[in-house]
């Protein structure tokens, strides 16, 4: 019975003698030692629902078969500190470990093996815009627990990926003019309106710049500055120059910059006239004086001119069986005005009468 119970130990003996030999040989004793990596830093950048799949290369750098395990936490560097953290606290849509799938098995290297592993990165769709870092970390042990006690100080690659969203940023312009198309006086007073037609807030800096007929500019007036537009909003801007400017015809430029990821710009131009009061009461004056001038002259002449000579008609003969005392002769009357001329009455029948007896 004795015997048996010492052959059962001896077992048993040997059995974690042989468990110990074999940790032994796939734990070396210098862990920087046992394996190499490449690359040691990823930089990407990556929009929201992005998938991006990247390769590591992993070298057994012993002479040993080794157990290999990839750990991704991650990490924060805050005043120039390495900082890991644990995931169970951290907000899955700002932690980048969360996004890195990589198997989570044991990967199994001969000696001086070399071997590339793919790793997969998923962005979620409500991923916040920024830069996000994690650590890909690489331990070695029997077990997977044993491996994680050392993975400080094991072979490391430093992810970095900046999230970038697509958002679409679109000023519209919806109407630029002056208040009025002719100012009689001033100031004077120009309307710009703004829609926001994108998915982002956007801020606009711009100004309106004046010309005169020769081309030079003779005032600017800035937009108003530090006014935020939200999408779908609509904004309208009020300028107003006070500055007195000569009569003529002018020209407005309006250049809006806007956008922080890409600038663009907006622009138009308008026409206006410059026409002040004391302009048109000059030109009234003198339009009412050359209209007055004109009648007067118009007036003189036709009272100098001798008018023509006015013929009435004589009044029907009387019926033959008046007697001729009786008849009432037509009569045609010249009349002329002037202190030369004098009236003559000239009896017309008589005279037709006179002709045919002389026929």
């Amino acid at each position: 019975m004795k015997h048996a119970m010492y052959k059962i130990r001896a077992i048993l003996l040997i059995a974690v003698l042989f468990c110990s030999l074999q940790t032994f040989a796939a734990v070396p004793a210098h862990a920087e030692a046992v394996a190499g990596v490449t690359p040691a830093v990823f930089d990407l950048k990556l929009k929201p629902r992005d998938i991006e799949k990247q390769s590591i290369n992993i070298i057994n750098l012993t002479d040993a078969r080794a157990d290999i395990y990839i750990f991704v936490n991650p990490f924060s560097p805050e005043q120039g500190k390495t900082e890991f953290l644990d995931r169970s606290r951290v907000d899955a849509t700002l932690s980048l470990a969360h996004w890195i799938s990589v198997t989570r098995a044991a990967l199994e290297f001969g000696p001086h093996e070399k071997r590339t592993i793919e790793i997969e990165i998923q962005v979620p769709p409500n991923a916040a815009e920024g830069v996000r870092h994690a650590v890909i970390s690489f331990g070695y042990g029997a077990t997977r627990d044993s491996a994680e006690q050392a993975v400080a100080e094991l072979p490391q690659i430093m992810m970095n990926v900046e999230v970038v969203r697509d958002i679409k940023e679109k000023l519209q312009l919806n109407g630029f003019s002056p208040l009025k198309n002719i100012f009689f006086s001033f100031p004077l007073d120009f309307s710009v309106e703004l829609e926001n037609i994108g998915a982002s807030v956007l801020s606009s800096q711009g100004e309106v710049r004046l010309y005169n007929r020769k081309g030079e500019e003779v005032a600017s007036l800035p937009l108003q500055k530090e006014t935020s537009i939200t999408p779908k909003e609509k904004k309208v801007f009020s300028l107003r120059s006070a500055l007195a400017l000569d009569a003529g015809r002018y020209k407005a430029m309006l250049d809006i910059d806007y956008g922080s990821k890409q600038r663009q710009s907006l622009h138009d131009t308008v026409y206006f006239w410059v026409v002040p009061w004391s302009i048109i009461v000059v030109v009234v004056f003198l339009w009412l004086a050359a209209v007055a001038l004109i009648g007067i002259m118009v007036y003189k002449r036709m009272s100098h001119r001798p008018k023509p000579a006015k013929i009435v008609s004589c009044p029907t003969a009387p019926p033959p069986s008046l007697a001729r005392s009786q008849r009432v002769a037509p009569v045609a009357e010249y009349k002329n005005y002037g202190s030369e001329h004098s009236q003559h009455v000239v009896d017309l029948r008589a005279m037709r009468e006179k002709g045919d007896r002389n026929k």
